[in-house]
């Protein structure tokens, strides 16, 4: 009983659980409820568009920080970062 409050009130509230395209990892999205944590996140029209062209849907914001970093590091000409690790459902059992 509790859970189904508690979706009730996410409900209500406008917000919905997803998953992150990018990473599989679940996180809650604002944006239908018009207060989003991803609001605060500026990307360069560039990226905004490769985004839109390469995901489906909204990205979880390590994902979104970490192709802003990895962004910026191109512009300025550096070596990218290390990808961050894929969660364990989808790392490769072969190696």
């Amino acid at each position: 009983m509790r859970r189904r409050r508690a979706a009730q009130a996410r409900v209500s509230a406008g917000l919905v659980d997803v998953n992150c395209p990018r990473c599989g990892g679940g996180f809650e999205c604002g944006f239908q409820a018009g207060h989003c944590a991803c609001f605060g996140i500026r990307l360069t029209e560039r990226l905004r568009v490769q985004l839109a062209e390469r995901y489906r849907g909204c990205l979880c914001l390590p994902c979104l920080r970490a192709l802003i970093e990895a962004d910026a590091r191109r512009v300025a000409g550096e070596p990218p970062a290390e990808p961050p690790a894929k969660p364990p459902s989808q790392a490769d059992p072969h190696g």
